[in-house]
C-alpha cells in the first residue's frame, strides 16, 4: 500500500499533468469527466492534510529524500497554475463549482512548496549522503522546482525539424 505522502504526491503530479493546458504529449492523463477530477482532487486534500501533519519537513536533510519533497513542490505549483485556469473557459473548471470549492481546498497547502524548495536551495542541505546518492535526479527535481510551468505547462508550439509530424497527403 503507497504511503500516503507518495499517494498525495502521486495525486498532486496527476491533477497538475491532467490539468495543464496543451497536453497533446501526455493524452492518456487528460480527464475523460469532471467526475473524475473531483475524486483526484478529494485524494489530493486528503493526502496533503495527513502529509501536513507529519513531521517529514522537519526532520534533517540526512533523513530526507529531495527529489521526493521537490516532486511535491512540482505538484503544489500547479495549484496556482490551476486556479488561474478557474477563470477561463477551461473544459474542466467551467463545468462544476465542486471542483472551484475542491481547489480551493488545497490552496492553504501551497506554502509547504516554498517551504521546500527554500530547504534544498541551502548548499549545506545538498552536503548529505541522501543527496549525493541521488544527485542526477536531486538536481533535476530542484531545477524544475523552481521553474515548474517549464514541466507542468506544454507549449502549443507546432512542432519542426525531425520532431514535426508527417503531414497526412
Amino acid at each position: 500500500m503507497l504511503g500516503s505522502s507518495v499517494l498525495c504526491k502521486l495525486v498532486l503530479l496527476e491533477v497538475s499533468v491532467a490539468l495543464t493546458p496543451a497536453m497533446p504529449l501526455r493524452p492518456f492523463l487528460v480527464l475523460a469527466r469532471p467526475a473524475q477530477l473531483g475524486a483526484l482532487l478529494v485524494a489530493a486534500q486528503q493526502g496533503l492534510s495527513h502529509y501536513s501533519r507529519q513531521d517529514d519537513l522537519r526532520r534533517p536533510a540526512s533523513r530526507r529524500l529531495a527529489f521526493r519533497e521537490l516532486g511535491l513542490a512540482i505538484g503544489l505549483s500547479a495549484i496556482e497554475l490551476i486556479e488561474k485556469e478557474t477563470g477561463t473557459e477551461h473544459r474542466h473548471f467551467s463545468r462544476s463549482a465542486e471542483v472551484h470549492e475542491r481547489i480551493k481546498a488545497l490552496t492553504p497547502y501551497v506554502a509547504l512548496g516554498p517551504a521546500i524548495k527554500s530547504f534544498w536551495l541551502d548548499p549545506e542541505h545538498r552536503e548529505t549522503r541522501t543527496w549525493s546518492e541521488h544527485r542526477d535526479i536531486n538536481e533535476v527535481m530542484l531545477a524544475t522546482s523552481l521553474v515548474p510551468a517549464g514541466f507542468l505547462v506544454m507549449s502549443l508550439a507546432k512542432p519542426t525539424g525531425r520532431f514535426a509530424r508527417p503531414t497526412p497527403k
